[in-house]
């Protein structure tokens, strides 16, 4: 995997040499990566160095994971029948171990489909020649805006409960704090696209700020409404 730090040049899009500011995952980087996007994609894609990358896209693989078993009991919750197995949810070992399997794979699926789409609204954005390596970098890079808080949360969670079941069923509001990260993150994911490739403003925002938006708003309202159904019958 390259491990030369890269952007975009302003012309046709072709990654340049940039010079890094530092690791990319210390404190003062991570401050940039959440407060200003913008500073950290100009000055950070030495983030193309494989250890980094390995991390981030196995956190955001492992969230991803544990994503689908919130599903999966929200299914249940709504009347339908669960496909988790039973220790997962009455064991915090089963429930990593779990996770870990998953999100190894899931991680995969991340770089490769989810690499793939990002690529695609770049180019429907108006860089054509975009590098689609580069591409994948800023997907899995903005991604960990939400990916790291819930992971965090998830530790917190295990120290706390007595089980992955139990804490689904606790009402403490820090359990959801991630989605506000969720949303930043289509901030995130707009300012590094607009700062590392040469893109239209109005397509980018298009692709990267509002039709991710408004499908995570969508989402959230069809589980709340499903809610309220099921609680009226």
């Amino acid at each position: 995997m390259n491990t030369e730090p890269l952007s975009q040049s302003p012309d046709n899009g072709a990654p340049t040499a940039i010079e890094p500011t530092g690791p990319p995952l210390m404190p003062g980087p991570l401050v940039d990566l959440y407060v200003r996007p913008g500073r950290f994609f100009s000055g950070q894609l030495a983030l193309g160095a494989t250890p980094y990358v390995l991390f981030v896209t196995l956190v955001c693989g492992l969230t991803g994971a544990a994503d689908r078993l919130d599903r999966q009991m929200i299914k249940a919750d709504l009347g339908a029948r669960s496909s988790i197995p039973a220790p997962v949810l009455t064991s915090w070992l089963a429930y990593w171990a779990f996770i870990a399997a998953v999100g190894a794979l899931a991680a995969g699926f991340l770089w490769a489909f989810g690499g793939w789409w990002y690529n695609v609204r770049i180019r429907w954005s108006g860089a054509t020649n975009a590098d689609r390596f580069t591409g994948r970098l800023v997907y899995i890079y903005s991604s960990f805006v939400h990916a790291l808080p819930a992971l965090i949360i998830l530790v917190a969670a295990t120290a706390v409960y007595d089980n992955y079941q139990q804490y689904w069923h606790g009402d403490e509001a820090w359990s959801s704090a991630w989605f506000v990260f969720l949303f930043w993150s289509c901030v995130t994911s707009y300012k590094g696209v607009k700062t590392v490739f040469s893109v239209t403003q109005w397509k980018a925002r298009v692709w990267f700020f509002f039709f991710p938006m408004v499908t995570y708003v969508a989402a959230f309202a069809a589980v709340i409404v499903a809610y309220v159904v099921q609680g009226d019958k």
